[in-house]
């Protein structure tokens, strides 16, 4: 199958003035949040900047948590600190510290109860979202630069080895582990079926 080339997109936003790191949408496809080594944040519905979350380093990572209770983002920052941020309003609401480095990516994980975070202080670490205490410390033998969580609770990370680690997220248990690329594994992705 062909791959298709979009030339006209419907909308395009430029608000950071630095890189990109990374894109999320919201679960129901209402917003878009960005992250950006110009050290911000920001979120759009419809194309338009709804608030903006100015962080004291490079952003990597954003991602989004939907629940009946509660709607969150979460940032993953050169500083080594995870920020959880109401998704409607920016506010932060919880700063979690525990890496040494830099926190590369990170993931909400059961019902967005628990954060998965990875760094370059060769560690996964699973977090308390309300509490911000450390539940489980997963190490590895290097820099870990990818995480994806499915809706069963397994964690997925890669690291610059070209490793691919299975993680329980309940138990912080390593159920597998696989060689998957010669280079590093920057970006992981799950399939809707998980």
């Amino acid at each position: 199958m062909p791959i298709k080339v979009i030339r006209d997109p419907k909308k395009k936003i430029q608000s950071h003035n630095n890189w990109v790191k990374s894109v999320a949408y919201s679960p129901d496809g209402q917003f878009l949040a960005t992250a950006s080594t110009d050290k911000t944040v920001k979120c759009f519905e419809d194309g338009k900047e709804l608030f903006k979350v100015q962080h004291p380093d490079w952003v990597w990572h954003v991602c989004f948590s939907y629940t009946a209770r509660r709607k969150r983002i979460a940032t993953a920052c050169l500083d080594g600190i995870v920020r959880i941020l109401e998704a409607t309003t920016g506010r932060v609401v919880k700063e979690i510290t525990g890496h040494t480095g830099t926190v590369n990516c990170c993931a909400f994980a059961e019902e967005g109860e628990t954060i998965v975070s990875v760094s370059y202080d060769h560690t996964a670490k699973i977090f308390n979202v309300g509490s911000g205490k450390l539940i489980h410390n997963i190490e590895y033998q290097c820099p870990v630069l990818s995480v994806a969580v499915s809706s069963t609770g397994t964690a997925f990370t890669g690291d610059t080895s070209g490793t691919i680690k299975e993680i329980d997220v309940k138990t912080g248990k390593v159920l597998g582990e696989w060689k998957a690329h010669r280079g590093h594994i920057e970006v992981l992705a799950l399939s809707a079926s998980g």
